[in-house]
């Protein structure tokens, strides 16, 4: 580390009868160490005093959450009104053998009054024979109905058969036509015929009259049969699966509408059967112009968290076209867990919504048309997987560096070196539960040129193992780079000042081999270091250390005139190479303003002491140089010293030590004119 101290010491002495001096003392101090060659960052020592440059670069690291790229999405259903599917309803209605004889003329009078006897009946036939109201007051007041059926369902509970039955339904209010159907034959003593007709496209109101046009009965022939006129056919009228386009209702607290939504989590090439987030949010919305209030129920049946299913009551407000509502809620969906099987449980990143709603009647009747509509966006946000498992899909991503600051030979500016030992690696970690390969593209160091690694390292994938399950836990797979499989060491010893490193990896190379069997947590991931190692073991030819340090020449007396000044730089050197040095003042731009020497200066190589190469004897070597009155105006303008250091070593002698140093001192004689 370089430390400037600026304190000023003054001592005089004669150097002529006419001459003063004063020394500044010192003008500047450094203490070089292997530390001041190298980043603190890169720098491990040794037991042994021994220096280990260590190197790590990360140069890829993602983790699963940024893999699968969980995009804030969402989802958007309208209903109008035709989407809404209204209750089914039946209505049950009775018709009694004497009601029928009551229109049977004499044939008709004859069963009536052989009630309880044995008779062979005879042949009847009557028409209009009896109207019932069928009331759908419960369902709406009116409708114009899209589709829908009326199912009429008849059971003969008669000792004879029925022939050639019409049976009519009318509005009650205006009496148009609704429906109108004929039974060829009903068999006697339970017989039973079901025909549905079609209301699409009819006008159908809550009150209808229902009439028998037509019946006729052959009667029991020879036979005698029990009478019973209170025994009845019955008519069953019900009414399914009605969508209107428009209707007047007072709407029950019934299900207008219940459906299942079907929803696609885009997750790249992944096809996950179980999510459990983290964090996760939906911003749930609600548009209506209906013109009740709806009561609505969310439920996502394939979540649960502490083994309860995430259900949201929740109110919408009414109405009223073509002015909408919003209603808004924000659901907080984190901890749960999502089963993305579908209800067949045979699918993949797939959610199912069940959403239900029903009317909160006022008791007063409403209309609504085509026009009217209720509509839901979903909004998931923020979302962040805690876990997960199914097949993680076989995605591609890039790994790539670029290093313009490559710290490693920050302050080496000249030179070569021949490096001792070299380690240098790719590693990839992985702790996602699903294999790997990694391919190396491109790994280029640059300084003046681009220098391209070449070797065998490119000439195949390289296999990258699954993670830990649990506890959840990295798999590292390390590639060597070395001097076997490339040029890396002629790379290295030329000092490279940034690189280029871009490799390409594939989750599940081989396919989903493991049947959806891979594994994941929020904070797996995969990552990719550049690791180099090396000791400070050098065998160096002009290698130039350079260092910068802040400088602020003193005060000077200024009521006395400066003949000259004499510059002494004393320097202590404990480590076993010669330096070659020079040191230039730089301004406040760091450009250079002038230099301490005018030509270059050797320091003098510590003593190597062979019993204990870690600890060498300092040699001091003393450099004076003299600054006339125009130098030193310039040495007073400067900011900054640089001191730029070459050194050579000898083999066998490389080695470097953290107990080395270059003490350097900085002094300044100022010699003034006398004053007679």
């Amino acid at each position: 580390m370089l430390v400037i101290c600026l304190s000023i010491s003054a001592c005089r002495r004669s150097k002529s009868p006419s001459y003063d001096s004063e020394w500044l003392a010192p003008l500047a101090y450094a203490n070089l160490t292997v530390n001041n060659l190298l980043p603190d960052s890169i720098s491990f020592v040794n037991p042994d005093h021994t220096i280990d440059i260590r190197y790590h670069q990360n140069l890829y690291h993602k983790t699963v959450n940024e893999l699968l790229k969980l995009p804030d999405t969402g989802i958007s259903s309208t209903m109008a009104l035709k989407d809404m599917t209204l209750s089914d309803n039946t209505i049950v209605h009775t018709l009694s053998l004497g009601q029928i004889c009551e229109q049977g003329g004499v044939a008709g009078a004859t069963v009536i009054a052989n009630h309880g006897s044995m008779l062979a009946i005879p042949a009847i036939s009557t028409t209009n024979a009896n109207s019932t109201t069928v009331d759908l007051g419960s369902l709406f007041k009116s409708a114009q109905i899209l589709e829908g059926e009326m199912e009429i369902d008849l059971t003969n509970n008669f000792p004879v058969d029925l022939q050639d039955f019409v049976f009519q339904l009318n509005n009650k209010s205006d009496n148009s036509l609704v429906a109108q159907d004929t039974f060829k034959l009903i068999k006697s003593n339970g017989g039973k015929v079901v025909h549905s007709i079609s209301l699409a496209g009819k006008k159908v109101e809550g009150l209808m009259v229902g009439t028998v046009l037509n019946l006729y009965s052959p009667g029991s022939g020879s036979t005698q049969v029990l009478i019973d006129t209170a025994k009845a056919s019955v008519f069953k009228i019900s009414i399914r699966n009605l969508k209107v386009s428009s209707i007047t209702a007072i709407f029950p607290n019934r299900k207008l509408i219940d459906f299942n939504y079907g929803f696609n989590f885009k997750l790249n090439d992944a096809q996950l059967k179980n999510i459990e987030f983290d964090t996760a949010f939906i911003d749930f919305s609600a548009y209506s112009t209906f013109p009740e209030n709806l009561k609505l129920d969310l439920v996502f049946p394939q979540t649960s968290k502490n083994a309860s299913l995430y259900n949201l009551p929740f109110t919408v407000s009414k109405g009223n076209y073509p002015f909408e509502t919003k209603s808004t809620a924000n659901i907080d969906w984190s901890g749960y867990k999502l089963d993305l099987t579908g209800p067949d449980k045979m699918q993949t990143n797939y959610l199912t919504i069940h959403v239900s709603a029903s009317a909160d009647s006022t008791g007063i009747p409403v209309t609504i048309t085509s026009n009217d509509y209720i509509k839901f966006t979903l909004k998931f946000k923020q979302l962040s997987i805690k876990k997960g498992d199914g097949y993680f899909g076989q995605q591609k991503f890039v790994i790539e560096k670029k290093e313009p600051q490559f710290n490693l030979f920050k302050r080496i500016t000249a030179g070569k070196f021949y490096l001792g030992s070299l380690k240098t690696s790719l590693m990839v970690e992985n702790s996602i539960g699903a294999s790997a390969q990694i391919t190396f593209d491109k790994l280029e160091f640059y300084k003046n040129d681009t220098q391209k690694l070449t070797g065998s390292i490119f000439s195949k994938p390289f296999s990258i193992g699954r993670g830990i399950y649990f506890p959840n836990a990295p798999v590292r797979s390390v590639f060597d780079i070395t001097e076997a499989n490339s040029n890396i060491t002629s790379i290295i010893q030329s000092m490279p000042t940034g690189y280029h490193v871009k490799a390409t990896a594939t989750t599940n190379p081989n396919g989903n081999v493991y049947n959806f069997g891979d594994f994941f947590y929020g904070n797996s991931y995969i990552k990719a270091d550049l690791n180099v190692q090396m000791p400070v073991q050098l065998i160096a030819q002009g290698l130039q250390l350079a260092d910068t340090i802040k400088y602020d020449f003193p005060h000077l007396d200024q009521g006395r005139k400066v003949k000259e000044v004499l510059l002494r730089i004393t320097a202590e050197n404990a480590f076993p190479v010669e330096a070659k040095v020079n040191i230039y003042v730089l301004g406040s731009d760091k450009k250079p303003i002038d230099s301490f020497f005018t030509t270059t200066t050797y320091i003098a190589a510590g003593a190597y002491n062979t019993s204990n190469p870690a600890y060498c004897n300092p040699t001091k070597s003393i450099l004076e140089q003299f600054a006339n009155v125009d130098e030193l105006v310039r040495l007073k303008q400067g900011y900054y010293i640089v001191i730029n250091a070459w050194i050579n070593t000898k083999k066998g002698n490389g080695t470097f030590y953290d107990t080395y140093f270059l003490d350097v001192k900085i002094a300044a004689d100022v010699l003034y004119e006398t004053k007679l």
